[in-house]
């Protein structure tokens, strides 16, 4: 961004982004000077779960997105989970960091929707802490990992993908079933792409509320030369990143028509996440 010099990055563990996301609704500037990332699921967990009502993610200003992509939940190869059948019955553990963030929602929403007997445990600090864990057979897998990074997060010969979240894209079939392509009631599956299509907005960059058209107008440009820019789009291959920034106008139409659902359809997605 022209003019811009200095970049502090700080890490805001707390809640899944629960924490972040009321610092950039209350306290933090709305000038410019700060702009964050947050898990894509909290606009939907801020509409699922009561005691995040008070976090109205409507008022954030989104600028844009890098992936969205379909997000993998892996598991480690000697877990023992190597069919749908032993992710439904099989006992094991996925970690995640808190109730609101990528790693809990998805993987509750899959034990629920496929009747799945493992359990979840939450409190890690960010995925690095999750990933050690895995790595020392303390837990077996996560969720919330893009497909496309799993190869770099990851070593194949020890994990692998066992589900994704994300459309029923028959294109996907070699990497692993898809979520919404194993439910067949109509019903369930109408929650589920509720529940998850924070799939297509994944980890947003916004500013704070407030922030003015002009502010958020001039992010949003210098986001998409940042695409565009030859030498970055060069690191995102070698990184095996895909980019695909779904703007920060449909992010903000998104995350409105969370606040319209049918109640009905809030309580059956409310359902597959608690």
């Amino acid at each position: 961004m022209p003019g811009v010099t200095d970049v502090v990055v700080a890490n805001v563990p707390g809640a899944g982004s629960a924490k972040l996301t009321k610092m950039l609704l209350t306290t933090e500037p709305s000038d410019g000077s700060v702009l964050g990332m947050i898990s894509g699921s909290m606009p939907n967990s801020a509409v699922l779960r009561p005691d995040l009502a008070d976090l109205k993610v409507d008022a954030l200003r989104y600028v844009g997105n890098f992936s969205n992509e379909p997000l993998a939940c892996v598991v480690r190869r000697d877990a023992g989970i190597d069919s749908i059948d032993d992710l439904r019955s099989e006992d094991f553990v996925f970690g995640a960091t808190g109730r609101g963030s990528t790693t809990y929602v998805h993987a509750a929403i899959i034990k629920k929707a496929l009747a799945a007997s493992f359990d979840i445990v939450t409190g890690f600090k960010g995925v690095a802490g999750i990933n050690s864990a895995i790595l020392r057979n303390e837990i077996d897998g996560r969720c919330g990992v893009p497909l496309s990074r799993f190869a770099t997060r990851y070593d194949p010969e020890v994990m692998e993908v066992v589900i994704l979240v994300g459309p029923a894209d028959a294109s996907l079939a070699d990497a692993a079933p898809t979520l919404l392509s194993l439910i067949e009631d109509p019903s369930v599956a109408e929650a589920v792409e509720f529940a998850t299509s924070d799939v297509g907005y994944y980890s947003p960059l916004l500013l704070p509320a407030g922030t003015s058209d002009e502010i958020v107008e001039g992010y949003r440009t210098a986001l998409e030369a940042l695409l565009q820019d030859d030498a970055f789009r060069d690191e995102m291959t070698k990184a095996r990143s895909t980019l695909n920034n779904s703007g920060g106008a449909a992010i903000e139409s998104w995350v409105a028509n969370r606040y319209q659902a049918d109640p009905d359809l809030l309580e059956r997605a409310r359902a597959l996440t608690e």
